[in-house]
């Protein structure tokens, strides 16, 4: 046999090998999955609800908020959650929208981006800020979709502006 022949027999070979192109993915489904993930962390962030918000990450996520804390665990998220709700006034309603969509993923994971806006009233007068945010989810073994990494980053905040200092008398 020549060379050439062999040649192609083992070009054939490895082309009869090599894996199959992937599936390009389903941004419907991926966008379904940050909507949803959204959707519930606004009514939970509505209802005061510090648990079900840390329910909606992974046990070893990373929330980075825009003051650059990073917040490592559920845990840390819920407290964190629970100590903003303390300071909000009481009987308030916090309003929180997030907008966003999928950007990329596969099966395993989703990457979303999208802009929030927070208001809340506090004895001192309103608390507004807005943003941008970043995050990556990822299925669960029971079927379930959690953000394992949070980014917010902060366009504005107003913030009331804090009472003079007391005159030394």
């Amino acid at each position: 046999m020549s060379h050439k022949f062999l040649g192609l027999i083992a070009l054939a070979a490895l082309a009869a090998c090599a894996p199959a192109a992937p599936a390009a993915p389903d941004m419907a489904a991926m966008s379904a999955v940050s909507k949803d993930i959204g959707a519930a962390y606004m009514k939970a962030y509505a209802a005061k609800d510090a648990e079900a918000i840390a329910n909606l990450y992974t046990e070893d996520a990373i929330d980075t908020g825009s003051d650059t804390t990073a917040l490592v665990g559920r845990a840390a998220i819920k407290a964190a959650v629970a100590a903003d709700f303390a300071q909000q006034t009481a009987g308030s309603s916090p309003t929180l929208t997030i907008e966003g969509d999928a950007v990329m993923g596969t099966a395993d994971f989703v990457v979303t981006e999208g802009t929030y806006s927070l208001s809340f009233p506090l004895p001192a007068g309103p608390f507004v800020m807005h943003g941008g945010w970043m995050a990556v989810s990822t299925h669960q073994a029971d079927g379930s979709w959690k953000m394992h990494r949070l980014i917010t980053n902060l366009s504005s905040a107003a913030r009331p502006p804090m009472p003079p200092p007391p005159v030394a008398k």
